[in-house]
C-alpha cells in the first residue's frame, strides 16, 4: 500500500518538486549542503543556539561501513529562530537521544529558509535563519560520542 502501490504520492518526488521551485532563492552554501551531504541515521551529540550572535552549532555523529566513525560540526548562520516539537505518539523507535535523524528538507517563504530535521524519536528541530550553513567533517577513532539526550 501507500507509495509503492501509487496509492499516494511518492514524498520524495513531491519534496524534489517543491526543492526546485526554491533553489533558486537559497544560497549557494546550502544548495551545496542539500547536494553533499546526507545525514539520514545520524545521531545529534551537540545543539547550541548563540541568541546574541545568531548562530546554531550542531555536532553529528555517523558510522559508514568501512569509513569508521565521522563527527560533523555544522553551523548556520543568522538564525532568526530554533524551535523544537515532539509528537510521541509517532516515534519509530531507535537509540537514545534524539534518535537517528530521519529526514530533513528546506523550504523557503518571506525570505527566510526554513530548516527541518525530524528524528526517529519524533523530535523535529526547526531553523529559520537567512544565512549560510558551513559544515567540516572529522574522522572518530575509538567508541561513538554519547548521543544528545532531549531536556526532561
Amino acid at each position: 500500500m501507500g507509495v509503492q502501490n501509487n496509492d499516494i504520492p511518492d514524498p520524495n518526488s513531491e519534496y524534489l518538486k517543491h526543492y526546485n521551485s526554491i533553489i533558486n532563492h537559497l544560497p549557494k552554501s546550502v544548495v551545496e549542503y542539500i547536494n553533499e551531504f546526507n545525514f539520514h541515521d545520524s545521531n545529534l551529540i551537540h545543539f547550541e543556539f548563540n541568541q546574541s550572535d545568531k548562530i546554531v552549532k550542531i555536532k553529528l555523529f555517523n558510522r559508514f561501513k568501512d569509513k569508521g566513525f565521522h563527527v560533523y560540526a555544522i553551523e548556520i548562520s543568522d538564525v532568526e529562530s530554533v524551535i523544537l516539537k515532539s509528537d510521541p505518539d509517532k516515534s519509530l523507535g531507535g537509540p537514545g537521544g534524539f534518535g537517528d535523524l530521519g529526514y530533513s528538507e528546506f523550504d523557503y517563504q518571506d525570505n527566510v529558509i526554513i530548516y527541518s530535521v525530524l528524528f526517529s524519536t519524533g523530535i523535529e528541530i526547526v531553523i529559520k535563519f537567512k544565512g549560510d550553513i558551513k559544515v567540516k567533517q572529522s574522522a572518530q577513532q575509538g567508541d561513538a560520542p554519547e548521543p544528545a539526550s532531549p531536556a526532561r
